[in-house]
C-alpha cells in the first residue's frame, strides 16, 4: 500500500522530469511529459522540467534537491541504460529498471537469444553489420527489417525484393545494426507490467491496424489502428502471462515494462519496452484503468513512493556495509 512507503510526510515531493530535445521522437516525449505533469500537480508534488543537452550542468548543480527522477525519455540516451547509470551514481532515485537492464533489453537481438534460451518462440532472426551479412541468411522473403538498437517504429519495413530490403539494411547500418526477421502472419499483442508490492501483469491488448504492419503513422496517427483487449481463451491467456512474466524476473525488470508478442500458431516474442510511452493514448495508461487504478497519477504516486522507499533503505544500510569490507580489507 501506498502508505507503507511515504518519506515525504512534512514537505512536498520534488521531482525531477529529464526529457531531450535531440531525439527523433520529441514530440511524442513532449505528449508523454505532458500526462505525467497533470499527474503530480494533482499529487501536488513539485517538479522541475530538466532538457537535455540544454539544462544538463543546472541538473548537475541541483540534483541533491530532488528527491525522484522520471525520464521521459524514448532514445538511446535512456533506454540505452547511460543517464540511469549517472543517476545511480549520483544516488538519485528513479522510476524504471537498473542501468544495466535498460542496456541489455535495448539490444534487440541480445534480447532474443537470451529469450530463446528460454524455450519462448522468436521469428526466425538473422544480425547484420552490413549488407554482404545476408548472403548468411537462411530462411525466405519476405523479410521484416528493423534497426537492433533503436526505434521498431521508424526506419523499418517489410521487404519483398533484394533492391527493398539492401536500400534499408544499408541505410540501417549507418547508424546501427540491422535485424532481418521472418514475417508471420500475426495478432501483434503488447503486454503491460508493473512490480510495486510484487510483479504483476496490468493488462494485455491487440494492435488491430489496416496498415501494413504497426509503424509510427499507426501508433500516432490512429486513423486506420484500433487498440483493443482482446477476449482470448483462459489457456492462452494463462500461456502468454506465464511467458510474459518469466521474461520480466529473468531480465530483472522493475517498475514499468511492455513485452511486445505476436500471436500466431504459437507465442513469438518480439522485445521489451523498458520505458512505454505515457500519452493519455499509449498502452500503458490505458492498462492501468483497466487494472482497477481509478487515475494514472494513483500508480505514479505509489511507484514515486516505493522507489525513493528502497533508495532511502539502502542509503541507510550502505555506510555499515562499506566499513564492514573496510575492516575485511584490514584483515587481509
Amino acid at each position: 500500500m501506498i502508505v507503507e512507503f511515504l518519506y515525504c510526510k512534512n514537505r512536498v515531493m520534488h521531482i525531477a522530469l529529464l526529457t531531450d530535445t535531440t531525439s527523433r521522437e520529441y514530440e511524442i516525449s513532449e505528449k508523454s511529459l505532458v500526462l505525467i505533469q497533470d499527474s503530480l500537480e494533482k499529487l501536488g508534488y513539485a517538479y522541475t522540467i530538466i532538457r537535455r543537452p540544454e539544462m544538463r550542468d543546472q541538473f548537475l548543480q541541483t540534483y541533491t534537491t530532488y528527491d525522484c527522477a522520471i525520464p521521459v525519455i524514448h532514445w538511446w540516451w535512456w533506454e540505452g541504460g547511460q543517464i540511469s547509470a549517472m543517476l545511480e551514481l549520483l544516488w538519485v532515485p528513479y522510476l524504471f529498471s537498473d542501468h544495466d537492464v535498460h542496456s541489455l533489453c535495448y539490444n534487440k537481438y541480445a534480447t532474443s537469444l537470451i529469450v530463446q534460451d528460454m524455450w519462448i518462440a522468436i521469428p526466425q532472426t538473422h544480425h547484420c553489420v552490413a549488407w554482404d551479412d545476408m548472403q548468411h541468411i537462411s530462411f525466405w522473403w519476405p523479410y521484416f527489417v528493423k534497426p537492433n538498437t533503436n526505434w521498431s517504429s521508424l526506419d523499418c519495413g517489410i521487404c519483398t525484393t533484394a533492391d527493398q530490403a539492401q536500400g534499408l539494411v544499408e541505410h540501417i547500418c549507418t547508424y546501427d545494426t540491422a535485424l532481418v526477421q521472418e514475417v508471420i502472419t500475426w495478432r501483434e499483442l503488447t503486454i503491460s507490467m508493473k512490480w510495486t508490492d510484487s510483479p504483476s501483469i496490468v493488462g494485455i491488448m491487440e494492435v488491430v491496424t489496416e496498415k501494413e504492419f504497426f509503424d509510427f503513422d499507426a501508433k500516432y496517427k490512429r486513423d486506420k489502428t484500433k487498440e483493443i483487449f482482446p477476449e482470448l481463451a483462459p489457456n492462452l491467456q494463462q500461456i502468454i502471462e506465464d511467458a510474459a512474466m518469466s521474461i520480466y524476473k529473468k531480465f530483472r525488470i522493475t517498475d514499468i515494462a511492455r513485452i511486445d508478442c505476436i500471436l500466431a500458431d504459437k507465442l513469438y516474442f518480439l522485445e521489451i519496452n523498458t520505458i512505454p510511452w505515457m500519452t493519455p493514448m499509449s498502452f500503458f495508461p490505458q492498462c492501468i484503468k483497466q487494472y482497477g487504478y481509478e487515475w494514472f497519477e494513483q500508480f505514479l504516486e505509489e511507484c514515486i513512493q516505493q522507489k525513493v522507499y528502497i533508495y532511502k533503505k539502502i542509503k541507510k544500510t550502505t555506510p555499515t556495509l562499506i566499513k564492514h569490507m573496510n575492516k575485511q580489507s584490514t584483515i587481509v
